[in-house]
């Protein structure tokens, strides 16, 4: 988990329903709901905990911006190109792609998140949140 001293042991989802409206696909919200999810975390062992200085943090900002630089120059040049040698509108599929995505819904009921440390007492607490 991003350089941190924890991992993720277990994790499951009871329930997952989707509802798509099949008959007004490109105006109702196709809907995505994800019931009584448990997330068990737990700390690594020291050994395996990253210990980053300054210049390590700071050389992996620079490498990052000149990548997401890099990219960006990419996809700018790309949507040129491709603009100027589409000069069809955009086909109806593509604008029901588009509108699904816009009104696609995404909820998460019922979480448990429980944190065990074994590496010192050996405690444990847990999170619990009815929806996000």
């Amino acid at each position: 988990m991003a350089g941190l001293p924890y991992e993720i042991l277990f994790s499951c989802i009871q329930k997952m329903t989707v509802q798509v409206p099949w008959k007004s696909i490109s105006s109702n919200p196709v809907v995505i709901e994800l019931d009584s999810m448990l997330v068990l975390v737990v700390a690594k062992p020291r050994q395996q905990w990253e210990k980053k200085g300054l210049k390590d943090v700071e050389r992996l900002v620079a490498d990052l911006n000149s990548f997401i630089g890099g990219y960006l120059n990419r996809l700018i040049e790309n949507e040129k190109t491709t603009a100027a040698n589409t000069t069809d509108k955009k086909g109806y599929l593509d604008n029901v792609y588009i509108r699904v995505l816009d009104n696609l819904q995404f909820s998460v009921r019922n979480i448990h998140v429980r944190y065990e440390d074994n590496l010192n007492r050996g405690y444990s607490f847990g999170l619990t949140l009815q929806s996000i």
